[in-house]
């Protein structure tokens, strides 16, 4: 008979698996009111309209989506231990939830066995979003008892204030999302125990000023920063992210009052990759304040009332790569305007009053791989015959641009082919080029005429005799400059109008009329004839009662003030000389008071007594 054998033996295989059978599984259940998904062990309850936590949830559940429900407290049902030591991801957001225990009442529900305790037991929760819900206070160290969070989203509460040390124990904590409309208070040492914060997003709507650069030293480890909504701040002062020399994306949006960049505002971090300015009130591009940044390579200044980019100030930030200005009131980007840029790749202008974009802007437009220009009144002539030349090439952002003028090629898109004679300009043509002479007298006014056809329209332009640009300021290689610059005004049909002549404005002039076609010039030459003797200085009425330019007296005018003048000099002089004599007299003669000095000097070795006595002088001392 073999060993094992009898009826024993079949129960033995039977006794070994039985242990395995009484060892407690995860719960595989799932709430009714809640989907789950067993593989990636995640529980959805999100949009239920739930007033609290399940009953329920699987033991081994690592991601809970509570959001979008009416949970006004985090209370867990009895049983979930198990489930809460294990959960890696919570979501609350979009709930009701005012308020979160402190650092005692967790450290009481911990010792209870997690029975109340919000944020009790949840030791291995990395990622926690509570944004959207009603928290209006946070109490330092409500949120120490966990150790191993890495992402916490608190924005969109309306929390008045964030204390010194709210977040104190999150030394794990590298993502950080804070504030809403009502956040008006930040503590000095609200940063300080967070050593691997890498990206931090701050919205106050009431704050009153910039985070200050104490405040945030102890962040030196910070990548990104996005301060949003602080509508109230109208200046940054220099050094605010001083300490931050690890940033490379900087983020400030919304700030509605904010107007200029001063010059060392962004200096500080020495390797800033991205910067957005986003739904400010900047009138400019902020050329100073990006000095400091040769390194930037993202600029995004969409939504300001910036009107135009000048040429060459953006020479500054040579590895630039893309420049994004959306929904402005750009109206010209001047030739040159990003010259120097060698890595530039990407403009977005879209939504602007642009009526062109000239090739000239560009270092070299072959380098240029996505372009921005829908949602503007292009003019559609020569000026914009390289982006239809460069159509298949080019990526197109937003809508596709489209023509408004001509009105034989309104709507016609640039990123189809053009129809045959479009996109072509006509050279100036100055109407009257036969040269002017004039010859005026000194101190009247003078208007040379020019006006000029063209396609598209010519610009007007007038250089004096030392090659000055009178008149408006336009775009151009000219100065403006020049000795008739306060008296000379550019008019609507191009004529130009000195009003007070000098002899030092004669010469040739010369009107320029230019376009994208080319240029046209025509002369004018000015002769001063100086004032008579009988004119100068004169201000007197002519016939009709105009009155004629000159000096404001005459000559008897002037030799009738000098007499008077001396006269009344004279006059005052005899009078002081006169009481002076007065005062003298009744005072009598002038007493003489003599005072007698016995002068005797001293010898070297001591003399006779006769020596001494002939040694005396008298003084008299009036």
């Amino acid at each position: 008979m073999l060993s094992g054998s009898g009826p024993r033996a079949g129960w033995r295989p039977l006794l070994l698996v039985v242990p395995f059978l009484l060892v407690p599984e995860p719960s595989l259940s799932c709430p009714s009111s809640c989907r789950c998904w067993p593989d990636n062990r995640t529980v959805g309850c999100s949009g239920r309209g739930l007033e609290s936590v399940p009953a329920g949830i699987p033991g081994g559940t690592r991601v809970l989506d509570l959001s979008k429900n009416r949970i006004r407290r985090l209370e867990w049902p009895r049983g979930a231990g198990p489930m809460r030591r294990r959960l890696e991801e919570l979501d609350l957001s979009g709930n009701l939830v005012s308020e979160l225990p402190g650092g005692e009442e967790e450290a009481e529900a911990e010792e209870e066995g997690a029975g109340d305790g919000a944020l009790s037991g949840l030791g291995q929760l990395r990622r926690l979003r509570l944004n959207h819900n009603r928290l209006r206070y946070l109490s330092p160290g409500a949120l120490g008892r966990l150790p191993a969070l890495e992402s916490l989203e608190l924005g969109s509460n309306p929390l008045p204030a964030l204390l010194d040390l709210t977040f104190r124990g999150l030394r794990r904590l590298g993502r950080l999302e804070v504030g809403g409309p009502q956040l008006g208070y930040l503590g000095p040492r609200l940063w300080e125990g967070l050593p691997a914060l890498r990206l931090l997003t701050i919205t106050g709507g009431s704050l009153p000023a910039a985070p200050s650069a104490l405040s945030l030293q102890p962040l030196a480890n910070l990548s990104a920063l996005r301060l949003n909504g602080l509508a109230r701040v109208h200046r940054l002062p220099a050094g605010t992210f001083g300490h931050l020399t690890a940033l490379r994306l900087l983020e400030l949006d919304g700030w509605s009052s904010l107007s200029e960049l001063e010059e060392n505002s962004l200096q500080g971090p020495e390797l800033l990759l991205r910067l957005t300015l986003t739904r400010c009130n900047l009138s400019s591009v902020p050329y100073l304040g990006l000095r400091s940044q040769p390194a930037l390579r993202w600029l995004d200044l969409s939504h300001n009332p910036i009107r135009v980019i000048r040429g060459a100030l953006l020479r500054h930030v040579t590895r630039l790569e893309e420049l994004r200005l959306v929904g402005a009131v750009l109206t010209i980007v001047q030739p040159e305007a990003f010259r120097g840029l060698h890595y530039f790749r990407l403009l977005d202008v879209t939504s602007n009053q642009l009526r062109s974009l000239p090739e000239t802007a560009f270092r070299s437009a072959a380098g240029l791989h996505s372009l921005g220009l829908g949602d503007n009144p292009l003019a559609c002539d020569c000026r914009l015959n390289w982006v239809v030349r460069r159509r298949r090439r080019l990526r197109f952002l937003g809508p596709a641009p489209t023509c408004q003028t001509p009105e034989a090629h309104r709507g016609l898109r640039l990123d189809r082919p053009p129809p045959p004679g479009s996109f072509l300009c006509s050279r100036p043509r100055i109407r009257d080029k036969r040269p002017q002479r004039l010859s005026v007298r000194e101190g009247r006014p003078v208007t040379f005429r020019c006006s000029a056809d063209g396609n598209p329209p010519p610009d007007i332009l007038w250089l004096n005799p030392r090659r000055q640009r009178l008149g408006a300021p336009t775009p151009g290689p000219f100065p403006l400059s020049g000795p008739a610059l306060g008296r000379s005004r550019l008019l609507p049909d191009g004529s130009l109008e000195i009003a007070s002549v000098r002899p030092q404005d004669a010469g040739i002039y010369r009107c320029v009329a230019r376009n994208a076609g080319g240029n046209d010039t025509a002369s004018a030459t000015l002769r001063v004839r100086p004032l008579s003797r009988h004119e100068l200085g004169a201000l007197r009425p002519a016939a009709g009662g105009v009155v004629r330019p000159g000096y404001p007296f005459d000559t008897q005018t002037l030799l009738v003030a000098t007499t008077m003048g001396f006269a009344s000099f004279f006059s005052v002089v005899t009078v002081c000389f006169s009481l002076l004599f007065a005062w003298s007299r009744a005072k009598g003669p002038i007493k003489h008071n003599n005072v007698q000095v016995d002068f005797v000097p001293h010898g070297g070795g001591g003399g006779g007594g006769e020596e001494e006595d002939d040694a005396k002088f008298n003084m008299k001392m009036v």
